[in-house]
């Protein structure tokens, strides 16, 4: 159980440690205090988070593997359903934002980057009209 625990702490850990980079202040602080490296924040940040988050999921896949429910066609056919679904959501959540701006290449090409970056348009069109990211 104690592994469990721990394991626990470390997603809250590395959720806690992800949210807080992308918050504005924290951006404002690093491009300001980056010099002209401030606008490659964004790009620094998904390598930072996926850095970060190696180290959790080699210590999940590390602990003893127990199987809760025996392996059955309609589970299958469940986990494929579920599947299909997570990539039918990241194709339309695709389609709605801007993968230049989200994987920091937008920010990179700009001149100036020691500031915040500029807020995005809140947008409610396409999948965003049904479902967000928390």
């Amino acid at each position: 159980m104690p592994d469990l625990i721990i394991l626990a702490l470390l997603w809250i850990a590395w959720c806690g440690l992800h949210s807080l980079l992308i918050g504005r202040r924290v951006q404002a602080f690093a491009r300001a205090h980056l010099a002209r490296f401030g606008r490659a924040y964004r790009m620094l940040y998904i390598l930072l988070s996926v850095v970060t988050l190696l180290p959790v999921l080699w210590y999940q896949w590390s602990l003893p593997q127990r199987l809760i429910l025996p392996p059955t066609p309609a589970l299958h056919l469940l986990q494929a359903v579920l599947f299909l679904y997570g990539m039918l959501m990241f194709y339309l959540g695709a389609r709605v934002y801007d993968l230049r701006t989200f994987l920091g290449i937008s920010q990179w090409r700009e001149q100036e980057g020691s500031g915040p970056e500029p807020a995005l348009p809140f947008h409610t069109d396409g999948i965003l009209a049904w479902v967000r990211h928390p």
